[in-house]
């Protein structure tokens, strides 16, 4: 059995008490203050770990040949170990799984592609029809007559013996601190069933063997020993990845990974890669608004550019997602509400030369040129028609990167929540007279976020739901956590728990850090 690769300490992580207040217990669960702190690596959205170290991943046992024979014409052919295993594991599906032509022929084509390699050329066997698989089917039902016959000490001690084996290729250890891996395993050969009428169902996976599996390790940590009498792949030392093995399927012809988990300190990534995004914005906000202003001003522009430019005016000034797919790119649980490529006519009311009602909300106001737009784009059609007629997702959310790369609506509303945010946290009054008069003013600044980003639009919110929003997708944690710091308020003042674990990359960030 290979030894579990030793934690290893690292001067980038290290278990912190809460940073700012030392006279509160840390409202950190252990799991997430021994999180790997890749927030602290110098570029963490292209380098997530500095040391990677693992056992590899965890094969099945090698096949044992049974014995038994198949029938064939109706005459015993006992078959070598690949060959007796591809054909007990058809046995296996024999009134399990549906039976099809197809399933039968893929199978078989397989079966025969194993008995080329392996038997000697006097094996009988080339017709599917003269196969009998009975001898195969009456052992399986042996076997799991004898595991159900097993004592519970018996199945106890088995138990035991397979997770001995198992464990040390259930973790990894990243910077020095555990995380445990979801599926580990190699699986084993089976026949593919794949869902429905699959036109590769029947065939037969094959098994894989270290000398397909490519193994990821930091470049001086210790490369696992594979199985004994092999070798692996290939060893990588991919820092942006978060997989510890890979290897290919031999039947779809993707790739299969030993995945580090989501769960852990790399789901904040996507949060982390959105306000980065947002700060990008915040350098080149002016030429972006000017460039499609530009657009919409100009009348020689082409129909579909001023409609696409009309759209994320209305995305930057109103908060509008794109909308017209069923995944939109709205992360607030509001999918598919008031998406600009799915906004219909009866959806706005222009009310008067400078505001609009969307939804049947308030009033807003608008540029007077993008109010005359809208109501152009009115005239003539149908309630139920689209409002922008020419364009959709895919053009919408080309023309946005267009703009800046990496530019979406929801990194539209970051900036703009964070911006507002920022700007309302840097007229803190200096000497307030309490924390909870600090803790009321940082509720203010985000009730002015929600209302720049116009959270409470939709008619299934309140403000109090907007402020929410603004809070829990939009704005940058690092404006509040800063700001805790400079003025001495404890985090789970303006942090409930759980936003605490979804942000607590940003829990490191200095006192004088500024949005």
């Amino acid at each position: 059995m290979r030894s579990r690769p030793s934690a290893m300490s690292s001067r980038h992580h290290v278990v912190h008490k809460n940073p700012l207040s030392a006279a509160d217990p840390d409202p950190l669960p252990d799991v997430v203050a021994s999180w790997p702190k890749w927030w602290l690596l110098p570029d963490p959205l292209s380098t997530k770990w500095l040391s990677l170290q693992h056992a590899g991943p965890c094969f099945p046992p090698d096949y044992t040949p049974h014995g038994v024979p198949i029938l064939y014409g109706g005459q015993p052919v006992s078959l070598g170990p690949a060959a007796e295993e591809a054909a007990t594991l058809y046995a296996a599906t024999i009134g399990v799984a549906p039976s099809s032509n197809v399933f039968d022929a893929n199978f078989f084509s397989d079966f025969l592609t194993i008995i080329r390699a392996s038997e000697p050329t006097t094996c009988p066997i080339t017709e599917f029809d003269k196969c009998d698989f009975s001898p195969l089917i009456n052992y399986l039902s042996a076997e799991r007559a004898r595991r159900q016959a097993m004592s519970a000490d018996e199945k106890a001690a088995a138990k035991a013996a397979k997770a001995a084996l198992e464990e040390p290729h259930a973790h990894a250890y990243v910077d020095g601190q555990p995380v445990k891996l979801g599926a580990f395993h190699v699986d084993p050969p089976c026949i593919f069933r794949g869902r429905g009428q699959h036109p590769l169902a029947g065939k037969i996976r094959a098994r894989v063997r270290p000398e397909d599996v490519i193994i990821n390790v930091g470049e001086s940590d210790p490369v696992p020993l594979p199985p004994s009498a092999h070798k692996w792949k290939q060893v990588v030392h991919d820092h942006s990845a978060l997989w510890v093995a890979k290897w290919t399927d031999s039947i779809e012809g993707g790739d299969r990974y030993v995945h580090m988990p989501l769960v852990s300190a790399w789901k904040g990534l996507a949060d982390f890669k959105k306000f980065e995004a947002a700060r990008r914005l915040k350098g080149g906000i002016e030429r972006v608004r000017r460039e499609y202003m530009r657009s919409i001003r100009d009348e020689a522009s082409e129909q579909r550019e001023r409609q696409l430019a009309t759209a994320v005016y209305l995305i930057d000034w109103i908060g509008l997602r794109v909308g017209g797919s069923p995944s939109q790119d709205a992360d607030d649980g509001t999918v598919g509400i008031l998406g600009c490529c799915s906004l219909q006519c009866k959806d706005i009311a222009v009310t008067s030369e400078d505001t609009v009602s969307i939804a049947g909300a308030r009033e807003l106001a608008l540029d007077p040129l993008v109010c005359t737009i809208l109501r152009s784009l009115k005239q003539e059609k149908q309630d139920a028609e689209p409002l922008f007629h020419l364009i959709d997702f895919t053009l919408l959310s080309r023309y946005l990167t267009s703009l800046m790369d990496g530019l979406t609506a929801t990194v539209f509303r970051a900036f703009n929540a964070s911006f507002s945010t920022q700007q309302e946290l840097a007229r803190s009054p200096a000497n307030a007279a309490s924390i909870d008069d600090l803790v009321s003013f940082h509720g203010r600044a985000l009730e002015a976020a929600a209302a720049r980003c116009h959270f409470a639009l939709d008619a299934l919110s309140t403000e109090v739901t907007g402020v929410c929003t603004a809070q829990v997708n939009y704005v940058d944690p690092r404006i509040s956590v800063s700001w805790c710091k400079r003025h001495h308020v404890p985090i789970e003042r303006v942090f409930m728990l759980s936003l605490t674990e979804k942000y607590v990359w940003a829990l490191d960030v200095d006192p004088d850090w500024h949005w």
